[in-house]
């Protein structure tokens, strides 16, 4: 969530000459219109990423591990239950997805921020928590799987897909 994402995955996408896929979340009302609860928003979003992953294949700017991570903040908000966590985690894993790379994107705290708040969308919950959380949740990820690579993203994003196509390389 503003750290880059769509616009880095965009110009990686064209540079491999592969297709782009953006977050779906326009397809998910639980997030567009909040009209589901937190585990229901989470289980839609698993299905579209699950979705998307099967039937493309090319720069993806979201997973089902993303949306897990997301989970992971809404269940220490207290807005999901244990078990809620546990259903999304069996969800998550129950579609096979497979990736070349695992590109986790991080930025300062206050870079994101700013970004999110440019942007505009009025349905998307800026908090230092949440941004502080996905953060340390995309360090952690990216040590603990093999394909994963922590990217900085605090400089131009046609540096960011230079790095990263050294990487793919």
């Amino acid at each position: 969530m503003g750290v880059g994402k769509s616009t880095v995955g965009q110009l990686l996408a064209d540079k491999l000459s592969v297709s782009f896929y953006p977050e779906p979340y326009e397809y998910n009302p639980g997030i567009t219109y909040q009209t589901y609860s937190a585990l229901e928003t989470q289980m839609i979003q698993l299905d579209l990423v699950h979705d998307q992953h099967q039937k493309h294949s090319g720069v993806f700017d979201t997973s089902p591990l993303s949306v897990l991570m997301f989970s992971r903040h809404f269940y220490k908000q207290g807005d999901i239950s244990a078990n809620d966590l546990i259903l999304l985690n069996h969800r998550a894993r129950v579609v096979p997805i497979h990736a070349d790379f695992d590109l986790f994107l991080v930025a300062k705290p206050q870079t994101i921020y700013d970004r999110i708040i440019k942007r505009g969308r009025d349905f998307e919950d800026v908090n230092a928590d949440l941004i502080t959380d996905i953060i340390n949740d995309c360090h952690h990820y990216a040590n603990k799987i093999q394909s994963g690579y922590l990217i900085n993203c605090e400089s131009e994003p046609q540096n960011i897909v230079n790095q990263i196509m050294e990487i793919v390389k």
